[in-house]
């Protein structure tokens, strides 16, 4: 019922978002095709109160808002065994209490953690008891996508991007998808970078994600998705090893370096060094800001090794504490405003931040 007059509420305030919008995205599978859509403004809003009058000087207007974007991390989607969602023997159900990666060694890099992650043909169910909050991992996503749709009439969304680790395992994924339509209902385009965790499990990893690198281009900056999980943006032995990423890309970056367009660079691990100095032979591109979602803390740094020294951001996990997700904002005057949200759910933040420092 609850549900049904969530939907009803909503319905009625919003037709759709996107104020800067989409122009297109830009891929070799031509995502225009799957992910057109037509926006339109936000209606029925409450009228605006009557500011009270003041005697002293009114302080100067903020620039307006004209790109709103979300991007939501490490969501680690687990469904508990249930009537919807019966016991799976792969996932080893009868030792869910352990730790559920009790082979790897946590001391190893993020990269080689992700490679031996990747390599496992036996997924246990998540430690109960870890500081990832995998068993509110449901009610967290529910609750973050009903924070963002509620948004919207304040300040129109122009998009959701998902930075990667969606699901626990990949067999998770369709429950995924059932939740994050509700941002469809309401025609808000989102879209998903690959993580490690996305591509372990029983299921075919090209059926579940459409595509693993694309450019979503907006009239006010440019969205660069990229890979470098299941492979390396930019080899080591180049154009020996060159993967086809790494082709489009060259054309992409050639592009962007020739027009200047602003660009936001988002994918799931941090650049290697290969990767900086393949961009960097790119001496005019305008790139503001990396995206990446390697570590659970909000943290903000400069790239210095880059020629443009863009702001380099790793966004919050969703599961961990305090679970978060971040805002981009664009202003009228060109600023970028990066900020992560806490997900308003006292009990959960109270139990991430006591399982704070727990074996995961």
């Amino acid at each position: 019922m609850r549900k049904f007059l969530f939907l009803f509420i909503i319905s009625f305030l919003i037709e759709s978002s996107a104020k800067a919008g989409l122009d297109e995205v830009v891929n070799t599978k031509n995502f225009k095709k799957e992910y057109g859509v037509n926006y339109t403004t936000v209606k029925n809003l409450p009228p605006a109160k009557t500011p009270k009058k003041s005697s002293t000087k009114k302080p100067a207007p903020k620039p307006e808002s004209l790109l709103n974007v979300f991007v939501i991390s490490n969501v680690n989607l687990f469904i508990p065994p249930s009537a919807k969602n019966p016991p799976n023997p792969a996932l080893g159900e009868s030792s869910i209490e352990n730790n559920p990666y009790p082979d790897l060694n946590h001391n190893i890099s993020f990269t080689e953690f992700t490679q031996k992650l990747l390599q496992r043909t036996y997924i246990q169910a998540p430690n109960k008891l870890s500081s990832s909050l995998y068993y509110e991992s449901e009610t967290l996503l529910n609750k973050a996508l009903q924070e963002i749709i509620f948004s919207v009439r304040s300040k129109p969304v122009d998009m959701v991007i998902f930075g990667g680790n969606q699901v626990y395992s990949n067999d998770f994924m369709r429950y995924f998808k059932e939740m994050a339509y509700v941002l469809d209902s309401y025609k808000i385009p989102n879209y998903q970078v690959l993580g490690a965790s996305d591509l372990r499990g029983p299921e075919i990893t090209e059926k579940l994600i459409k595509d693993k690198y694309y450019m979503l281009k907006t009239r006010m900056v440019n969205f660069l998705i990229l890979d470098n999980t299941s492979q390396e943006i930019i080899p080591e032995r180049i154009p020996e090893e060159a993967n086809d990423q790494t082709i489009w890309l060259a054309g992409m970056l050639k592009k962007l370096n020739e027009s200047q367009e602003e660009l936001v660079i988002i994918l799931h691990n941090p650049l290697t060094l290969s990767d900086i100095n393949y961009i960097n032979q790119f001496t005019k591109l305008n790139l503001k800001l990396i995206i990446n979602s390697s570590k659970p803390d909000f943290k903000k740094s400069y790239e210095s090794r880059l020629i443009s020294n863009p702001v380099v951001i790793n966004n919050p996990s969703m599961i961990s504490y305090p679970c978060s997700y971040l805002n981009i904002q664009k202003d009228s005057q060109g600023e970028f405003d990066v900020r992560p949200i806490m997900i308003d759910l006292q009990q959960i933040q109270n139990l991430a931040r006591s399982r704070t420092g727990a074996r995961n």
